[in-house]
């Protein structure tokens, strides 16, 4: 099944501004999280630059995204990585438990 679009997930879901949303932050993030112009984000979502300017503002007041003065460019900012991290850690640690118990009741390693 081919991948959609960010055009097919605005026009199919019926949380548009949520999938926009998302839509910003991974064009933040992809393919290096290094620091974008809004101009270069809103063609990669094909969002007009007024939308993605009020997403970027509402992640930066969540602390989610920063603006870099001098390079006039967006970036993801140190909360987002934490709550990545914990996310991480949360799968890693539910992860470990599942291997726990299945060794357990099968007393082989999946490792």
């Amino acid at each position: 099944m081919p991948r959609k679009t960010n055009q097919d997930r605005f026009a199919d879901s019926k949380h548009q501004a949520t999938a926009k949303v998302v839509a910003v932050v991974q064009a933040l993030g992809e393919p290096d999280f290094e620091p974008k112009a809004l101009l270069v984000i809103a063609k990669a979502v094909h969002l007009p630059r007024a939308v993605v300017w009020r997403i970027l503002r509402a992640l930066q007041e969540s602390g989610w995204a920063k603006f870099i003065e001098p390079a006039e460019a967006w970036q993801l900012d140190a909360s987002f990585t934490r709550f990545c991290f914990s996310f991480q850690r949360s799968i890693d640690m539910r992860r470990q438990e599942l291997d726990d118990e299945v060794d357990r009741m099968t007393g082989r390693t999946l490792k």
